[in-house]
């Protein structure tokens, strides 16, 4: 399997980089046996185990091991897009901080009151990014897809106004 050699060949190469000689006692061994575990000679008895291999991928941040085991079974491997989830989140974060922060130092409720609705605007966009971000994960075949989008307003913000 010319797919495998290129994987072992990949994390033989993270290792060396990194220098065996301090990546050994990180994986508890001695140097020549990791060695001897690196070693794509058939004459070597020693054998890297997997858990070894995904600790030289962690320890050396080296992810080429991993992209030639994909690309041997077929899959494409690539880093996931920054999500956008990451302003929401912050945005959350800041309108229920403005709210706490008002609210400690003893505004009156006219005062409190369209900060307490941002906070809970900002929690509820969050709430509601979060849940399509699920549905469209979850979608997986035909019947699945006509899953409704989920309505702008939830039904307790409704009930609260009235």
């Amino acid at each position: 399997m010319d797919g495998l050699r290129t994987a072992l060949e990949a994390i033989q190469a993270a290792a060396l980089a990194y220098p065996v000689k301090d990546l050994a006692p990180q994986l508890d061994k001695a140097p020549s046996t990791l060695y001897d575990e690196l070693s794509l000679s058939r004459e070597s008895k020693a054998k890297l185990g997997f858990a070894d291999a995904v600790r030289i991928m962690v320890l050396t941040k080296d992810h080429r091991p991993l992209q030639a085991l994909a690309a041997l079974l077929g899959y494409t491997l690539s880093r996931p897009e920054p999500i956008s989830r990451d302003i929401h989140h912050m945005q959350a974060l800041r309108a229920v901080t403005d709210f706490l922060e008002a609210h400690a130092r003893g505004d009156d409720y006219q005062a409190l009151s369209p900060v307490r609705e941002a906070a809970v605007e900002a929690l509820e966009t969050l709430w509601m990014q979060r849940r399509s971000e699920v549905v469209m994960y979850r979608r997986r075949g035909p019947a699945l897809s006509k899953v409704a989008a989920p309505a702008k307003h939830s039904w307790w913000r409704r009930w609260r106004r009235g």
